[in-house]
């Protein structure tokens, strides 16, 4: 969007180029000005709204190599395309003619259809990679889940709607899309065609042709892949492709492709075998290929082969789980046709271990593995815990449902019933909830970040167990895991955990311990992104719900509401807050003292008092008894923070040596721990610190402030990462004149990229000040002009106006 200023400026340019060619055509100079001023004014509003579109044009072609965000790229959310695809070529070839936009106003929808495991799949995805270039508007993908839990088609169509938005929009606003979801997609869709350009959407699995027809816009220039199990009637806007099995040949050049054609020759009676019972399927080829590639020493069960493959009315599912149970080993066998006598597929893996009356639960983590690894069985979190969901395929439960009650006898089946009962009971009869919270803390506290995660997964995994949920324990659980993601930077899966808890909490015992929790992590987010306002707000409610409380988490409330307090300019209510704490934290362990001493940081540096931050911080670092790497760490990162920010507060070089020691000191300490986004905090300040000493060093900075920006692009910290950003075109521009003309010139643009999007990050999170300030910097570094520093720039450049938190 073009912004009033920069129109008021075309038309300040135009004015003065019509009245010097007003001027030049009078014959009379006595009134040039005037009129020549009167024309250009009154001609140059109509000729900027002319040139209003090409100006549109031009900003929208405008992009940021290599940077996130780039402009010109098409949306699209499409899955890879396939490893493999074989036999299809004369399919692939009409794709390919159907995609190419000849005309219009033909077929609009290509049908890929035929039964499943034939390909349908591969061949659109092909088609759609390959053509990927002609769809400007965006390519996206959508797939009809029958397994996906939702309640009806309704539901289904929802989700695929809400995913075709985010891939036009962006999550943030495709976020906020509610109940107009369809409406909203369809303006989103027409939008993009307009603006961008030929659309083409792939959809996966559709049940049937009235349901496609709603994600499918009715626009000339949007194309459709659509893959059906039917074929659609015959309409002017669809192209029907039928697929069919493949030929013995081709099937065998596609096993090869897995195995080598030495294998398959080496035993020709098996690889006519696997061929005949694949029926040309190329699903069951690929499974078979991989399945045999991955264990070159496995044994097929050719009895069970032959009995597939003779049974002309197994259909293709069955066929293709006829030869992955073929794959299996007995015991692995036996596995997943126990799970068939449970009523719900989702399983874990002391489940097999307690209907097989394993005594070593290994054994039954690599049965699991080996049921997912054959594609019997799925792993997948469902959110940001990471806690892995494990169920057998839908197809697969129906098939073991089937088996088992014909495979296991009926005596057997009691046993593993009644062990798996007794199983359930044992796991959920003492669990000490409390006990497993304070685990995590303690793992955290002591730096040991995978074992803390561990913990947390391990909690949330026995609360969520179908057989015997525990709602209360699984949220303190989720939110403890969010504490974790806060604390390595991980903001947005904090942000997402954070919400399913509060969807979830309810009143009752416990309820405002974990209310404060919640809100201490959220305000922990809010200051690290200096949303300070919001910070104080919800901590100060953090406050109130756990006064009076004899938990550790009142102290950790009370540390970050020092700090949210400090950072806000309430020193006067972070001296008291920090008081209350320490009074609280007297009978605690020494790792809440340190916390504190960190918090306390914060105020002292706000209130000039940085001897006295000095003084608590080397208390800590020198403390032996103190078994913290992850606050001795962040202890150390703020002592060597006090050099800097008395360094600018004073308006003197920086002590870059001080700065330097602690902060190498930190990045030691991180390192162990595995904590990249305190590493990225040390990096931005030895970088700060680099372009402050005397003498500066902008070239080393830029090198290690580029370090601090790749860390921080993997962390979901959006303001530290723009800050970084823009220090780093700072050092980029600094030292000119001593650098040749072409390195200066791509170090410009390289910097004003960075600013672009640094900007466009603090206006997005409200800091508006900052904002401005990235924006002065860019209007210094677009005046520089060859190698020296014009003056305005150099002011613009030289002045570091606040010290950042």
């Amino acid at each position: 969007m073009i912004r009033r200023t920069h129109r008021a400026r075309a038309v300040l340019l135009l004015s003065i180029l019509i009245a010097v060619l007003v001027g030049a055509s009078m014959d009379s100079w006595s009134w040039t000005p005037a009129v020549a001023v009167l024309t250009g004014y009154v001609l140059a509003w109509p000729l900027s709204l002319l040139i209003r579109p090409v100006l549109r044009r031009r900003a929208a072609s405008r992009s940021l190599p290599g940077l996130a965000g780039l402009a010109g790229l098409a949306p699209s959310n499409l899955p890879p395309p396939p490893t493999a695809l074989a036999g299809r070529v004369a399919e692939s070839q009409r794709l390919a003619a159907f995609l190419h936009l000849q005309d219009p106003s033909k077929e609009r929808i290509a049908v890929v259809s035929g039964p499943s495991g034939i390909g349908r799949t591969a061949l659109a995805l092909s088609a759609a990679h390959a053509a990927g270039s002609e769809f400007t508007g965006g390519r996206l993908y959508g797939r009809y889940d029958p397994d996906s839990g939702h309640d009806s088609r309704t539901t289904e169509l929802q989700r695929i709607q809400e995913g075709f938005l985010e891939a036009l929009v962006g999550l943030d606003e495709a976020s906020g899309a509610g109940t107009d979801i369809a409406s909203r997609y369809r303006a989103a869709a027409e939008a993009s065609l307009d603006e961008r350009g030929p659309l083409l959407i792939v959809l996966d699995d559709a049940p049937d042709e009235k349901w496609a027809r709603q994600l499918l816009p009715a626009h000339p220039c949007c194309l459709s892949i659509v893959t059906s199990v039917d074929a659609w009637e015959e309409d002017s806007d669809v192209l029907n492709l039928q697929l069919r099995g493949l030929d013995n040949r081709t099937a065998r050049q596609l096993l090869a492709q897995f195995l080598g054609e030495d294998r398959l020759a080496a035993d020709e009676e098996t690889t006519s075998l696997l061929i005949r019972t694949a029926s040309g399927s190329p699903l069951a080829l690929q499974l078979t290929g991989v399945a045999l590639a991955s264990r070159p020493k496995a044994r097929l069960d050719l009895a069970q082969l032959r009995e597939v493959a003779g049974n002309p009315d197994d259909t293709t599912h069955q066929k293709v789980l006829g030869i992955s149970f073929a794959l299996l080993t007995p015991q692995e066998r036996d596995a997943a046709l126990s799970l068939g006598l449970r009523s719900n597929r989702k399983f874990a893996p002391w489940m097999i271990q307690a209907l097989l009356g394993l005594t070593d639960e290994q054994v039954a983590w690599r049965l699991t593995d080996r049921l997912v690894d054959s594609r019997l069985a799925e792993q997948r979190s469902l959110d940001a815990t990471g806690v892995p969901d494990l169920r057998l395929l839908d197809r697969v439960y129906k098939y073991v449902r089937q088996q088992s009650r014909f495979v296991i006898p009926e005596a057997e089946i009691s046993r593993r019933m009644a062990r798996l009962k007794a199983a359930e009971a044992a796991r959920h009869e003492a669990v000490d909830w409390a006990n497993r919270d304070a685990d995590v803390y303690r793992a955290l506290d002591s730096g040991r970040l995978s074992r803390a995660v561990r913990h947390a997964r391990d909690s949330v995994r026995l609360a969520r167990e179908p057989e015997s949920p525990m709602v209360s324990a699984e949220l303190m659980a989720t939110a403890a895991m969010a504490d974790l993601r806060a604390e390595v930077g991980a903001f947005r899966d904090a942000f997402d955990l954070l919400g399913t808890v509060e969807v979830g909490s309810r009143s009752g015992a416990g309820a405002d311990l974990l209310r404060a929790r919640t809100l201490r992590i959220r305000g922990r987010l809010h200051w690290r992104l200096r949303q300070h306002p919001l910070a104080v707000a919800v901590l100060e409610e953090a406050r109130d719900l756990v006064s009076g409380c004899g938990s550790p988490e009142r102290i950790l409330v009370l540390r970050e509401a020092v700090i949210a307090h400090a950072l806000a300019g309430h020193q006067d209510r972070a001296e008291a807050l920090l008081a209350e704490a320490r009074r609280a934290a007297v009978e605690q362990p020494p790792v809440l003292t340190a916390q504190l001493a960190w918090a306390g940081s914060f105020l002292h540096f706000r209130r000039g008092h940085y001897d006295r931050a000095r003084a608590e911080l080397g208390g800590v670092l020198a403390d032996r008894q103190l078994d913290s790497p992850l606050w001795s760490a962040w202890c150390a990162h703020q002592m060597a923070w006090s050099f800097y920010a008395e360094a600018v507060r004073r308006r003197k070089p920086v002590d870059h040596s001080a700065v330097l020691h602690h902060s190498q000191t930190a990045i030691q300490r991180f390192t162990t721990i595995r904590h990249r986004y305190g590493t990225a905090h040390c990096r931005l300040l030895i970088g700060r610190s680099m372009l402050r000493s005397e003498p500066p060093r902008p070239a080393r900075a830029a090198a290690v402030l580029e370090e601090a920006v790749e860390t921080l692009q993997n962390c979901d910290d959006a303001w530290l990462e723009a800050f970084a950003s823009a220090q780093m075109a700072r050092a980029l521009t600094t030292g000119g004149v001593n650098r040749p003309v072409k390195e200066t010139e791509e170090n410009r643009e390289q910097a004003l990229a960075l600013l672009k999007i640094a900007r466009r990050v603090f206006q997005e999170l409200g800091d508006a000040r900052r904002a401005a300030d990235v924006r002065k910097q860019s209007f210094g570094v677009a005046l520089q002009e060859g190698g020296p520093l014009s003056r305005r720039a150099a002011a613009l450049l030289a002045v570091e106006s606040r010290v950042e938190f």
